[in-house]
């Protein structure tokens, strides 16, 4: 049994495409410049939205208006729609 765990071990390996000497190899500049670039992309969007937000709440104020908010008949109905729309998702891509 051993054996045949060994040669299933050494097709996958074989067939993977990862050679050690095809692989390049991680620098410190490339994971620096990879770490720092996620790092941006994940904190402009939140940033600039923020500040969007904040435009729009001050708009309101101006203009009076109230708010748009969720009510706790809302907040009930979310697992149950989200759920049947999950379900439905997995139908589709069942069939």
């Amino acid at each position: 049994m051993a054996e045949v765990v060994d040669d299933i071990i050494k097709t996958l390996n074989g067939t993977s495409g990862t050679d050690p000497e095809s692989v390049i190899p991680a620098t410190t500049e490339g994971m620096l410049i990879a770490y720092t670039s996620l790092v941006v992309m994940s904190l402009v969007p939140i940033f600039f939205g923020s500040f969007r937000s904040v435009e729009i709440h001050i708009k309101n104020e101006k203009k009076k208006e109230i708010p748009e908010s969720m009510t706790e008949k809302d907040a009930m109905m979310f697992p149950v729609v989200s759920s049947r729309s999950l379900f439905m998702i997995y139908i589709i891509l069942r069939v």
